[in-house]
């Protein structure tokens, strides 16, 4: 039987013996049949080596040499001979090592190869040897880059390393299999790229390391028409370019179009992190510090590519407000700050990973708002009054600055408010001083509406006092001044140009005999605010009446009372000292001769007189003819 193997693979072959009459025994142990089975293997044609293609046929350049062999390591045995005619052997010969040897002269010879297989069968295959001269050359480079838009690459990255192999060709467009030729090559420029030999022939490594273009020669010494040019444009692969020259607070999304053979993306890092944090997953980064780094993207196994940056210092902070509005109470003032005078801090586009990246990597650390008064009578901080947050809009590639006026900061804003004094934000550096330009924003502050005074006291010695509010803008149109009592009036004094903002009131009691307690309400429907002004109004008795039954008509408050008091004892104190040295000077007129002395004598209280006050009586001596008695209860 004959087999012939149709396809590549392996199968078995089983062979069946049966005996037509079993009774005869004609098998030993008068068995029914007897049986055997033996595996095929089927090979495709035998497969060369330098290069891996079918060798229907080799393709050599005179005097050149291929080593021969097979692809399959199962073969127990392979012998190369060339055909036994005299040309033949004179275009090619092969030796017992498999070495293939092409002579000096163009033609066709025949290569027989024997493989003596483990199972004992041997196949035999005939390959045709060409030798012919080369025609052209052609270069392929090797890892292949990938780009996730399946677009092709217009330069090479920088700091790539690849490796360039050169293929010659028959004028048939072949391949030859084997060449005599000794490749050189030069560029026209040394400084862009590097070039050097590579682990086997015909091979070159290419190292870029500047952008720009390269001119590569690369030519056979002893065969000037075997030669090819190739241009080696090298630009940088990480975008953009513009991160190349950074400040000090600048956030930058770098992205790199090259991605692996599955679409795997790269892995980014930095040279000094404290300098440039860059997001290893993303490619987002903030410049913290000045100095100088190298962003690097990877893929492993594939390539390495990088771009140097440079980051300087803010020279130039810039602060603009969104909107014209002032500082309210309660209310976000939003600021738009940057380092980069009057450009955004924002490099390049951000996706939305690198958007999410950029808050994860929190920029506005790095960036402060600070703020001040444009009064210096102003004596306390500013950061006394407003709340600050800063933080990275992606969107518009400025810091936001948030201010908010904190509402138990009236007694302060008062201070700030009655001065005219404006909230100025500027925009700075964390943990670094400042001596560059500062371009500051101006804010309105209006913390809302308030008096000078808290409480008013109005009595029918002092039946009038002055109040002065501040108003803010909005409030102005509808503000209403009222008092809750018939007995209070007010009056709104003119405005003054100087201070719009200010309104004075004359607060009157109508009712010189009322007492007891009020109140002012001022109150605005457009801004949603209001004041509550408390009043007292106490009725003091004239000096020259009876004390005792004056003070039973004072009703005030028991705080209040005893401040008057006070006042009314110290008045009465001050009124005898007057007398007493009047009365001195005119003793001491009358008797000259005499010395004399002043006396104050305190007769028996009379039975009329228990419950009245007494107010003794100084006169002088009993020998001087000058008496003079003050006011007595007793005349």
């Amino acid at each position: 039987m004959s087999v012939t193997g149709q396809t590549r693979g392996q199968t078995g072959l089983k062979v069946v013996l049966r005996v037509l009459d079993p009774g005869f025994g004609q098998l030993g142990g008068n068995l029914p049949d007897l049986e055997d089975e033996v595996q095929i293997q089927v090979y495709d044609k035998v497969h060369m080596i330098n290069p891996k293609v079918e060798a229907e046929e080799i393709l050599m350049t005179p005097n050149s040499v291929l080593k021969l062999h097979t692809n399959r390591d199962d073969v127990d045995a392979l012998s190369y001979r060339m055909l036994d005619d005299a040309d033949q052997v004179a275009i090619a010969q092969v030796d017992e090592k498999g070495f293939l040897h092409s002579g000096s002269i163009t033609g066709t010879s025949l290569l027989l190869v024997t493989l003596q297989e483990s199972f004992g069968v041997n196949q035999t295959l005939i390959i045709a040897v060409k030798v012919v001269p080369v025609s052209y050359m052609r270069f392929s480079t090797s890892p292949a880059l990938h780009t996730y838009t399946k677009e092709s690459l217009k330069a090479l990255p920088l700091g790539i390393v690849l490796t360039f192999t050169v293929y010659f060709h028959a004028s048939t467009g072949e391949v030859l299999h084997s060449s005599n030729s000794h490749l050189t090559f030069s560029t026209n420029r040394a400084d862009l790229v590097q070039v050097g030999f590579g682990p086997s022939n015909h091979t070159m490594i290419v190292r870029t390391v500047n952008t720009g273009l390269t001119l590569l020669s690369v030519h056979d010494s002893e065969n000037t028409v075997v030669a090819d040019y190739i241009p080696l444009p090298v630009e940088h692969a990480i975008q953009p370019e513009e991160a190349q020259r950074l400040v000090v607070g600048d956030v930058i999304c770098f992205t790199a179009q090259l991605d692996s053979e599955d679409g795997g993306h790269g892995i980014w890092s930095s040279s000094a992190n404290a300098i440039l944090q860059v997001d290893s997953k993303t490619g987002a980064a903030v410049a913290r510090n000045s100095g100088a780094a190298t962003v690097y993207y990877e893929i492993p196994g594939v390539l390495k590519t990088y771009i140097e940056v440079v980051v300087e210092s803010a020279t130039n902070t810039a602060a603009k407000a969104q909107q014209d509005l002032p500082v309210e109470t309660g209310k976000q003032t939003e600021v738009f700050l940057t380092t980069r005078g009057q450009g955004t801090n924002l490099i390049g586009t951000c996706s939305s990973f690198q958007t999410e990246a950029v808050a994860q990597l929190q920029p506005e650390t790095s960036v402060a708002c600070h703020l001040s008064f444009t009064n210096d009578a102003v004596d306390f901080p500013a950061s006394s009054v407003f709340k600050t947050h800063t933080s990275f809009d992606t969107s518009s590639g400025f810091y936001t600055c948030s201010v908010t006026l904190q509402p138990t900061a009236d007694q302060l804003t008062r201070v700030a408010s009655m001065t005219l004094s404006n909230l100025l934000v500027k925009a700075a550096l964390e943990g670094s001083a400042f001596s560059g330009e500062q371009v500051s924003a101006r804010l309105p502050i209006e913390p809302g509406m308030y008096s000078d005074r808290t409480e008013l006291t109005l009595s029918n010695l002092r039946p009038t006092a002055e109040l002065t509010v501040f108003v803010p803008a909005a409030a102005q149109a509808d503000m209403e001044v009222v008092s809750n009592s018939p007995v209070i009036g007010i009056q709104k004094a003119e405005a003054q140009s100087d201070f719009p903002s200010l309104s004075k009131y004359t607060i009157r009691a109508l009712d010189l005999r009322a007492a007891g307690s009020a109140s002012i309400t001022i109150s605005s429907a457009s801004s949603g605010q209001s004041l509550i002004i408390p009043v007292t109004l106490i009725h003091v008795a004239e000096l020259g009446a009876n004390t005792q039954d004056a003070l039973p008509h004072v009703k005030v408050e028991e705080g209040r009372a005893y401040h008057l008091m006070l006042f009314f004892t110290f008045a009465l104190l001050a009124l005898s000292s007057i007398v007493f040295l009047v009365v001195h000077e005119l003793c001491h007129r009358k008797q000259q001769p005499h010395p004399y002395s002043f006396i104050i004598r305190r007769p028996p209280p009379a039975p009329d007189s228990i419950n009245r006050p007494y107010y003794p009586t100084p006169r002088c001596d009993a020998n001087s003819s000058f008496r003079l008695r003050l006011y007595s209860t007793r005349h």
